[in-house]
């Protein structure tokens, strides 16, 4: 977009206002300073900058103001305002009529432009179906008329000129006769220009004008010369009447802020703006839609005006089928040629709320449009039956031979086909769902009054289907939401179009995948204590960003060996002396001889403060490959090992050619398989009661020791792969171990009765561990255990094959009654510490009735990063899908999966860290930043993190150590810098980098700033994961007492009450859900273990240390929603009360996705109503959660549990432990007391608890 650093910088300055704590005259001040700057810098007029200054000022009394009103909007709504009158003339601009001759004369000097505008002019009005022609009246210039004749003819306008009349009168009058003769409505008559204004060229200007009277005078104006456009537009417009300006070659010059605001002085109206080379580079000038685009908050009439310019003659058709949900293949078509014809991607995307003029780069757009080009190219190989086919997708279904043909005849691979019926199908699905909301169509066209519901629904499945990168760029759900308002209502300027406090948090999320506890940070290590919550993030290192490719050079460092931290947009840089002064330790560094181009105007990426978030490729060093070791146990019935087999057989087909894989197999024997052996199976059998090191088991299977230049690398090197046998690449080997795995038998030793299958889980994973340590050390590797039931001898045995003698329980271990307990543990985090050091992953999918001792193997995944998996059977569709989406891509066809990554974090000298609390272990790196206060996994600023994915999540925790009596200055900021090095799935080496700030307020002075700043969210996250922590150690009561009194602390502190008046007691806003956060959590099976097994709890906590924080707020409090014939589907509250008799309940607890039916539901159901054709809409209303429950379960990883219940049904049980006991059999018959179903529990409800909780915070004795 045109002035699009302007455009930034203005924003940049406004934005400023959300992150400040309190808006006062100095933050007034230093925004305004900003924003006049940028003004400056785009030469706009210094008394017209002053000017907007005292006005806003004016307009603003911040001392006048009532408290209650939002000073940041009326700040940007007064700013906005003046921007407007700064490009408005006050004078409207003249418009042609239709059916009449409207004659434009075009004037200007050479070199402007005006000629290839004369031609967009016209071309502009016939694209909107006006008669236009050409008439060139330039004598002057030497091929002015070539030039007006090549583009008219390409544009296909009529036009007139001559090669031997001289005269530009004559040729003008001559032009417009004959046009007019024709009844052409649109006549443009282009006149000479000249070097610099002459009295000649006005002559000439005034004689043609008096013989074609025309109805417009159009001057057109070189946006490069700034300010003097103000002197240049007097001149003509004293000499002849201008009516109308044209400013041309706004996108190439920084002066064209300076050019708008100088004309518009001139009270002469501006009617078109140049943006580009080609003919349909000019874009009508409107001053609020400008100032809105230019401020990234969109032109909805603007976009409104470009689908008219398509004039869709089966627009009703298509509305019709959209009534009855239909679509198909040749309307997916249609809507791509569409697309097509709305013009420049980027342009569009400019008009569309929240894209910003960032949005899409050349490349981007460039891509998606050869993109939406190949998709075209695939289905114009498709026949009519394929196109016109009411099922769409489900045609190629079922004969598969029609997507090689259609492959074929587009000269595509058969994936691309694949792909575009998933596209289609997700269109397909989403217009059902559109057809299937009640009363959005009306008339046959979308209704202006449709209600918040049906709004709610319509953006809910348009986010589902949207490209994840639009959606981000569109500032999310609420973005959506925003723009689907704007299309509906029209266009309007909007007051709140700037980022509030709860955006910048989302904001902070999406770029960067960081949420911290207190967004302002208390300024002294005393008030940090009474904050109750610590300041802490929640920190997802490879948050998902398609819109993020990775730079390619490695990252500028400080050059203090102490710090090391990398260069941010936070540092303070020199341009002219090439210094930039790190920001962490106030070193002054010299920019690499690489930067020596750098400038204010040319900044390296890592400057710019949209990249707060950067990611690096290393170039130097090897390009690891991937590799894989199947650990497989053969105890296990056949129907079990048969499934497994299968799985992992589709699992060689998901991994790319170049990936290494070996398998070891296990029973009562251990069995290392040598591959890559043609026309026989060779393996190494080792028994299972023996423990081998690395170095054994190096010499008993024969593998290369490494050389002394490998030996030489240090430990943290990846090293060559050594020459072995057992782990081949799958391109080498991937028939012979398909084969292998099919003949894969169940383990021969035989089982007598009463007895345990003798299973030597412990060796196998030590073996596996070794023999990854003997080839791949140092480089990132998965061992992927699949285990049918508990290890039952040699190391790591959980319990002994007697099957009289069960498996530990919780009770067992309260007393001390878990005799193998101890020592398996003990063994597995010695696999964990080896595996982890090297950089290895370890997976483990445990599938049986019984526990596996996930208990005392949980430290190999949750010290490794690797997954863990729980189910009843191999056979299960838990297993099933949850292991074909280990091997899940990414836009770019990437493994959404990393290995053998590292986080360090510095920060600022004011604050220290104090640990992390997540899927890592330590680096035991000491340093400046690391605080002596441990919490976690604490005493370093470095971690080790083998696997990540993009919702790996860790909890960090700070310190701030900044003395008391040490004020900081006003205006400081403390930065943290989270750096994270790992190996991606291409097997490059990339380091990403994340550099953010907060501001310090002093809690004595400024407390309600810090207080507003609280992230009742990520708070209840980081206070649940360190509960959770601490309960792995201590007793369970011990850590409920203490997330009491930590609630009630901050309930104290940040409640505002009357001493001992329990009813007095009030919480803000944004504290108001934490209490109900933290009543659920001591509810959760993170912290209460009875009705669960060990293993089931060990499984539990996993997945909740490791996941992010929307995951990890549904396993907290899990999400209800609710479906009737009384509206639309909506969330409900989880209570009792919610669970009536003509509802259908969905319940998300992340591990379980359930439907209940209601009593009378249930019955309806079993009476089989929703078979009969009159019954339809009950049909819909039981198909309804199933459809939502399909999607969640289609997405999430691990996959949950799917259940169907009902009333009085055993498995409702899940529901009633889920939901706020506010009716039990205790009070079902209170009177007042609301319908519901009660609970059989002698649980407090929610209000007991906040009642509770209120009298304790407001006594005098606490």
């Amino acid at each position: 977009m045109v002035l699009a650093d302007l455009g930034r910088k203005i924003t940049s300055a406004l934005r400023s206002l959300s992150n400040a704590t309190i808006i006062n005259e100095e933050v007034l001040n230093a925004m305004l300073k900003e924003v006049c700057a940028a003004l400056l810098e785009a030469d706009v007029n210094i008394k017209l900058v002053k000017q907007l200054r005292e006005n806003v000022k004016s307009a603003i009394d911040l001392e006048e103001m009532a408290s209650g009103l939002n000073k940041r909007r009326m700040i940007q709504h007064s700013v906005f305002k003046e921007l407007v009158k700064l490009v408005d003339p006050g004078v409207k601009a003249w418009t042609p009529t239709k059916g009449k001759n409207n004659v434009i004369m075009f004037v200007g000097l050479q070199g402007s432009g005006k000629t290839t505008t004369c031609s967009k002019l016209a071309y502009y009005y016939q694209r909107k179906g006006w008669k236009t022609c050409l008439i060139c009246a330039d004598t002057f210039r030497a091929g002015a008329f070539d030039q007006l004749k090549q583009n008219a003819t390409k544009a296909r306008i009529p036009f007139y000129g001559s090669y031997t009349e001289m005269d530009p009168v004559v040729i003008a009058a001559e032009g417009v006769e004959k046009f007019k003769n024709e009844s052409f409505e649109i006549i443009i008559v282009d006149t000479s220009g000249r070097h610099k204004q002459e009295d000649s060229l006005f002559e000439e200007m005034l004689q043609v004008s008096n013989a074609v009277q025309p109805d417009n005078i159009v001057y057109v104006m070189d946006a490069s010369i700034g300010q003097a456009c103000e002197a240049q537009a007097k001149a003509f417009k004293d000499k002849v009447e201008v009516a109308s300006v044209i400013v041309t070659k706004l996108d190439g010059h920084a002066k064209g802020g300076g050019a708008l605001s100088a004309v518009a002085a001139t009270k002469s109206p501006i009617i078109f703006i140049g943006t580009g080379e080609h003919i349909d580079d000019l874009e009508p000038f409107k001053t609020q839609p400008f100032i809105s685009k230019l401020l990234g908050m969109g032109d909805i009439e603007g976009l409104i005006d470009k689908v008219n310019e398509l004039k869709l003659d089966d627009n009703e058709e298509l509305i019709d089928k959209l009534k009855h949900g239909q679509f198909t293949l040749r309307d997916m078509y249609e809507q791509f040629q569409n697309i097509m014809k709305m013009g420049p991607f980027g342009q569009i995307m400019g008009m569309i709320p929240g894209f910003g003029t960032d949005f899409m780069s050349k490349g981007n757009e460039q891509e998606s449009m050869a993109r939406l080009k190949k998709l075209m190219t695939i289905m114009d190989s498709m026949n009519d039956q394929e196109l016109d086919n009411k099922d769409g997708a489900k045609l190629f279904s079922k004969q598969p031979n029609r997507i090689a043909r259609v492959a074929r005849g587009s000269g595509v691979a058969t994936r691309d086909v694949q792909e575009l019926l998933t596209q289609y199908t997700k269109f397909a699905q989403m217009v059902k769902k559109m057809g299937g909301i009640k009363g959005l169509f009306k008339g046959g066209d979308m209704s202006k009054n449709v209600n918040p519901s049906q709004m709610a629904k319509l953006n809910q499945q348009m986010a589902k289907m949207m490209d994840p990168r639009v959606l981000h760029h569109m500032g999310g759900m609420a973005g959506l939401q925003s723009m689907m308002r704007q299309f509906q209502q029209g266009y309007q300027f909007s007051e709140g179009a700037m980022a509030t406090f709860p955006e910048f948090i989302a904001q902070n999320e999406e770029r960067d995948g960081v949420r911290f506890s207190w967004n302002v940070w208390p300024s002294s290590r005393l008030e940090a204590t009474r904050m109750v919550v610590p300041v802490a993030s929640l920190f997802t290192p490879l948050k998902e960003r398609p819109d993020l490719p990775p730079i390619q050079y490695e990252p500028v460092l400080c050059s203090r060996a102490t710090c090391r931290a990398v260069l941010n947009p936070l540092c303070q840089v020199d341009y002219r002396a090439k210094l930039w002064a790190c920001n962490f330790c106030y070193q002054r560094n010299q920019f690499p001889p690489t930067y020596a181009g750098i400038s204010e105007v040319n900044q390296p990426a890592e400057l710019l403060p949209q990249f707060s978030t950067i990611e690096y490729v290393v170039q130097r060093g090897p390009q690891m490959p991937l590799v894989f070791l199947y650990v497989v146990d053969t105890c296990m019935e056949d129907e079990d090992l048969q499934a497994l087999k299968e799985s992992l057989q589709m699992s060689l087909s998901l991994l790319p050619p170049t990936a290494l894989v070996g398998l070891i197999t296990f029973g009562r024997m251990i069995q290392v398989h040598e591959l890559g052996c043609e026309g026989i199976s060779k393996s190494y059998v080792f028994r299972g009661t023996k423990d081998l090191n690395a170095k054994q088991l190096q010499e008993m299977l024969g593998l290369t020791k490494p050389t002394a230049a490998q030996a030489g690398r240090g430990p943290q090197a990846p090293q060559a792969p050594l020459s072995n046998r057992f782990l081949q690449p799958v391109q080498k080997i991937d028939m012979n171990l398909t084969d292998l795995l099919g003949e894969l038998q169940r383990d021969p030793w035989p089982v007598t009765q009463g007895k345990r299958p003798l299973r030597s889980l412990g060796s196998a994973m030590s073996i596996a561990v070794g023999l990854l340590e003997c080839t791949f050390p140092n480089t990132g590797a998965r061992i992927m255990t699949f285990i049918g039931g508990p290890a039952t001898q040699g190391p790591g045995m959980v319990v002994g094959d007697e099957l009289k003698a069960p498996i530990r329980s919780w009770h067992d271990i309260e007393k001390d009654n878990a005799k193998f307990m101890k020592k398996g543990t003990k063994h597995y985090e010695a696999l964990a510490s080896r595996a982890s050091t090297n950089g290895h992953i370890i997976d483990i999918y445990a599938c049986a009735l019984d526990q596996t001792g996930l208990l005392e193997m949980k430290c190999c995944s949750n010290h490794t990063g690797g997954y863990m998996v729980m189910a009843d059977s191999f056979t299960t569709s838990l297993f099933k899908q949850t292991f074909q989406r280990v091997f899940t891509k990414d836009v770019s066809g990437a493994f959404k999966m990393a290995f053998a990554g590292t986080l360090e974090i510095k920060t600022s000298r004011e604050i220290k860290i104090s640990g992390a609390i997540g899927p890592c272990v330590s680096l035991n790196a000491k340093g400046p930043c690391v605080s002596e206060n441990e919490i976690g996994t604490g005493g370093t600023s470095q971690w080790k993190i083998c696997g990540l994915d993009h919702n790996t999540t860790l909890a960090v925790y700070f310190e701030v150590v900044n003395q008391h009596n040490a004020p900081i200055p006003q205006g400081g900021r403390g930065a943290v810098q989270y750096v994270t090095q790992y190996q991606h799935s291409s097997g490059q080496k990339r380091i990403r980098v994340t550099t953010t700030a907060r501001n310090w307020a002093d809690a004595g002075t400024q407390i309600q700033s810090i207080a507003a700043s609280f992230d009742q969210e990520a708070s209840a996250i980081l206070m649940a994961r360190l509960a959770v922590y601490r309960a792995e150690t201590e007793e369970g009561p011990d850590v409920l007492r203490w997330l009491d009194r930590q609630l009630i602390r901050l309930c104290q502190k940040f409640g505002d009450y009357h001493k001992d008046d329990p009813n007095s007691f009030r919480f803000s806003e944004t504290f108001s859900l934490y209490p109900q956060f933290m009543f659920h959590l001591r509810r959760s099976p993170f912290l209460q273990v009875f009705n669960n097994s060990p293993d089931e709890s060990s499984y539990y906590r996993h997945q909740f240390m490791r996941q992010d924080l929307t995951q990890s707020l549904i396993m907290i409090q899990p999400i209800l929603y609710a479906y009737s014939f009384n509206g639309p589907p909506e969330p409900v509250l989880l209570d009792s009360s919610s669970i009536l008799p003509d509802r259908i309940l969905l319940m998300d607890t992340f591990f379980q996705i359930l439907i209940y039916h209601g009593e009378t539901v249930s019955q309806w159901r079993k009476a089989g109503y929703q078979e009969l054709p009159e019954y339809e809409n009950f049909r819909h209303l039981l198909q309804a959660p199933v459809d939502d429950a399909q999607e969640i379960l289609h997405s999430r990883f691990p996959m949950p549990r799917y259940i169907d219940t009902e009333h009085g049904g055993s498995q409702a049980r899940f529901l009633l432990s889920k939901v706020n006991p506010s009716q039990t059999h205790n009070n079902m018959y209170a009177w007042g007391q609301e319908s519901g179903a009660p609970i059989l529990t002698d649980d407090v409800s929610l209000q007991v608890f906040m009642d509770h909780l209120k009298k304790l915070a407001v006594s005098s004795a606490a």
